[in-house]
């Protein structure tokens, strides 16, 4: 019996826009919640980027955000954390700086850049009303290392890394013993060595007494993998890459075809 439904956005949930939610998909998640299922959002985005999902979507009890580097119910009281100690994202930090990428430093449901990067704040896999709206939720330093000196973060986000750059940065840092994941073509996310969305699941559901057979998953990206392979039902959506397809038990219709409200009318009708 499913006692909970972890739910990913940028590609699963949410159109190609990375922002609208089909009434579908809405109505089905509601319905989870009627019965009495627990519905989770899991993103790599942080917490002030995802309340405005709550109020569209209109239903979530819980929030996995960062990729599993904190975890907070829907009102923003912290279940658990797993942030990267100082020393080392701002050696990563200041790799990316020095590359001349603009990196977003998540921590405590925020985010913040330095203020060099506010005109080159895009991605070409992004539309701009939706980069806008990301824009806004940014807290702009003059000196981000120096602003949240000594503080454990959530996680790195690299915007927009060229294609050129991506592999050799890519192997560094993962030489330098971090995780390193993407949501969306183009960025790469850079969470400490172990954290995934699999890990922040795994935590809520101790707290909860809900076991890994009784959790359903979809996702999309590769930031998606580990907690398709953990969830005892899982589903890769139809636009996943056919790395992400292996991972999860099975394979639903894309974001556009509503895969996620297809597969949970299937287990709430059934």
């Amino acid at each position: 019996m499913i006692k909970l439904v972890a739910v990913d956005l940028d590609g699963t949930l949410f159109g190609r826009d990375h922002k609208s939610v089909s009434q579908r998909n809405v109505n089905a998640l509601k319905k989870l919640s009627e019965n009495n299922v627990k519905v989770v959002i899991a993103s790599g985005r942080t917490y002030s980027q995802i309340t405005n999902v709550i109020k569209r979507v209109g239903v979530a009890d819980y929030i996995v955000c960062s990729n599993g580097a904190s975890v907070i119910d829907v009102n923003g009281n912290v279940i658990a954390t797993d942030y990267m100690e100082y020393e080392k994202w701002k050696k990563i930090y200041d790799i990316l700086f020095e590359n001349k990428i603009a990196t977003e430093v998540y921590v405590d449901g925020k985010t913040y850049m330095d203020s060099c990067f506010d005109n080159s704040y895009y991605n070409k896999a992004l539309k701009g009303d939706f980069i806008e709206e990301l824009k806004s939720l940014i807290n702009f330093c003059d000196n981000v290392t120096e602003a949240l000196k000594d503080r454990g973060i959530e996680k790195l986000s690299a915007v927009y890394v060229p294609a050129e750059k991506q592999e050799a940065l890519e192997n560094r840092f993962k030489e330098m013993n971090m995780a390193v994941t993407s949501s969306i073509p183009f960025n790469m996310e850079i969470n400490k060595w172990g954290v995934s969305k699999e890990k922040g699941l795994k935590m809520l559901c101790e707290k909860l007494g809900i076991m890994r057979e009784e959790v359903m998953a979809f996702g999309d990206g590769n930031n998606d993998i580990e907690m398709l392979k953990w969830a005892g039902l899982s589903f890769a959506m139809g636009n996943a890459d056919e790395k992400v397809k292996k991972s999860a038990k099975y394979v639903a219709e894309t974001n556009e075809n509503d895969g996620v409200a297809v597969e949970i009318e299937k287990l709430i009708f059934k």
